[in-house]
This record gives C-alpha cells, sequence and structure tokens, in this order.
C-alpha cells in the first residue's frame, strides 16, 4: 500500500482466509449462537499443559483413539488421569467449543522442543469483532529449570 520512497513508511495489506493457520476457534465457529472472538475472555486463550506428540500426515484427523494412546504419556507426566484434570474430556470439536474448552489448530514450529514437558501456552487473538476464530502466534513458556 505504502513504501518508503513513495510514502516514507513501509504499509502492507494482508489478506487472508481463516483456518488455515496456526489458528483458535471460537464457537460461533462450530455451532450457531456460540461466542464470536471479540466475546471470548482473554483467559481462555492461555493456561498450563503437557504437550503431547500425535504423529499424522498432511490432513490427518487426530481420531478418539490417539487421544487415548496419547493419556499414559500425560499421565506419566502429570500422576493423575486426564479425566481429573479435564472432567469434559471429549474428543469431538463441536462438543469442546460447547463446553467452553478451547484450543489451538495447524500447530507448527518446534515442538520437539516442548514435546513431553509441561509448560504455559498462550495464543492470543486478534480482536476480530464477530469473529469465528483469530490467527494467533503460539507460545509455549517452560519452566526456568527445563
Amino acid at each position: 500500500m505504502h513504501y518508503h520512497a513513495k510514502s516514507g513508511v513501509l504499509s502492507q495489506v494482508i489478506t487472508t482466509t481463516m483456518h488455515c493457520t496456526t489458528h483458535a476457534d471460537s464457537p460461533a465457529h462450530v455451532f450457531e449462537g456460540g461466542q464470536y472472538t471479540d466475546q471470548i475472555p482473554l483467559e481462555k486463550y492461555y493456561g498450563t499443559g503437557v504437550i503431547v506428540d500425535i504423529p499424522k500426515g498432511k490432513w490427518g484427523v487426530i481420531t478418539p483413539e490417539d487421544l487415548e494412546n496419547a493419556r499414559p504419556k500425560i499421565e506419566k507426566e502429570t500422576g493423575h488421569s486426564v479425566k481429573e484434570d479435564f472432567p469434559h474430556w471429549e474428543p469431538c470439536h463441536n462438543l469442546l467449543m460447547r463446553n467452553g474448552i478451547m484450543g489451538w489448530e495447524n500447530v507448527g514450529g518446534d515442538l520437539e522442543q516442548v514435546v513431553g514437558k509441561r509448560c504455559t501456552i498462550s495464543g492470543f487473538p486478534i480482536r476480530w469483532e464477530k469473529g469465528d476464530g483469530s490467527i494467533v502466534r503460539l507460545v509455549a513458556i517452560l519452566e526456568e529449570d527445563d
């Protein structure tokens, strides 16, 4: 839009399609009457968790069986059952959203540095009014001794 020689500043235009990069869905994405991005408290976009590796090929679907197979890894790290930490544990996208459980999709980057570790995870959205989700910059914060 603007560049240094023309305006003395650089100003870029970004056009994107939602839900194709690392992003957080909003409940409105999966069911009518669900909250939009600007209605969700920021506290829903960060928390602690254990990172597990569920390898899939391109467009691979994470199944309930994949999540069940990851349980031993999580229980080893936390010392108790996943259902104890997350009583609404359901592998269904729609049910998670209906129960106020947020998540991130299409996550990439240096995942091998955090697999198997408990960390604080944050991925804040753009304050997009009536948005059905938002691109996020996802960050894992490890304890100093990790």
